[in-house]
């Protein structure tokens, strides 16, 4: 038989084994509550009083400079096309703000009390599938408009435009979701610069589609140059992190690596790397 003292080791009683086992132990779970209390613990944004003046007064600013160029955008357009064509143009235009009721059902008011609860995996699983279900609905809303003047038979150059304009409706549903991740951050600063530079990029292009060619085709392409421009702002904030933890289509849940188990995808999801 083998001597156990030969390899250099001596024996361990079973009150000392007891105790290191126990001592294991409690330093596992010493280490599992500091990581959960890392993970769960709520985690207010930072929000100086100055910060908060700040971003009011961005916001305000910002509100008051996307009002004043809409309104020049739209006596551009209403001095560059007849009275008809401005009919033509108010009514899609019209029916698209009426579709914003399909296109919200109100579902980001309950989102924002879920991503307000700091969990980063669940916060990225709820953000990814608010913004599908958000890109769903401007789908959606896209089919009906245009279905609708074609059903009714418009004229054709309204079904072109409403088939242009429609896109308005695809890129500012799923903008909107991220608009709702700022907020629960309280980043809307960075919304408000990205509505202002989009309601620019509005301006500058209604002015030229005026200069080059003021028909209803053209024109309505101006709105939709200012929410592609918008939602690409915002999705780049959205991938530095300005908006709180990245959409992900999958999320590491702890235990499921075979380790700690709380490593966080941060993949972007596919509409916010599209947009």
């Amino acid at each position: 038989m083998t001597n156990r003292n030969s390899t250099g080791t001596e024996p361990v009683s079973p009150r000392e084994f007891a105790e290191l086992r126990q001592a294991a132990i409690d330093k596992f779970e010493k280490e599992r509550r500091e990581r959960e209390t890392k993970i769960h613990g709520p985690a207010a944004p930072d929000l100086t009083a100055n910060d908060a003046r700040r971003s009011t007064a961005i916001m305000l600013g910002s509100r008051i400079a996307v009002a004043a160029m809409g309104w020049t955008g739209s006596v551009l357009i209403a001095r560059s096309i007849s009275p008809d064509e401005f009919g033509q143009f108010s009514l899609i235009f019209g029916l698209l703000g009426l579709l914003s009721v399909v296109t919200d059902l109100g579902v980001g008011r309950v989102v924002l009390a879920k991503l307000v609860e700091c969990n980063p995996w669940e916060v990225s699983l709820v953000t990814t599938a608010f913004i599908s279900l958000r890109v769903a609905l401007g789908l959606f809303g896209y089919i009906v408009a245009v279905g609708y003047v074609w059903i009714l038979r418009y004229p054709a150059e309204v079904v072109e435009a409403t088939a242009v304009a429609g896109l308005v409706v695809v890129v500012a549903t799923p903008s909107h979701a991220l608009s709702v991740m700022y907020q629960s951050r309280l980043r809307m600063t960075y919304v408000a610069i990205a509505e202002g530079v989009g309601q620019l990029a509005q301006l500058v292009a209604t002015i030229v589609a005026v200069l080059w060619q003021p028909i209803l085709l053209v024109l309505v392409i101006p709105a939709v140059i200012n929410e592609v421009v918008a939602a690409v702002v915002k999705v780049r904030g959205v991938r530095k992190g300005v908006a709180g933890p990245r959409p992900s289509s999958r999320v590491n849940r702890p235990g499921s690596d075979g380790g700690s188990g709380y490593l966080i995808s941060t993949k972007a999801c596919s509409p916010c790397s599209v947009a």
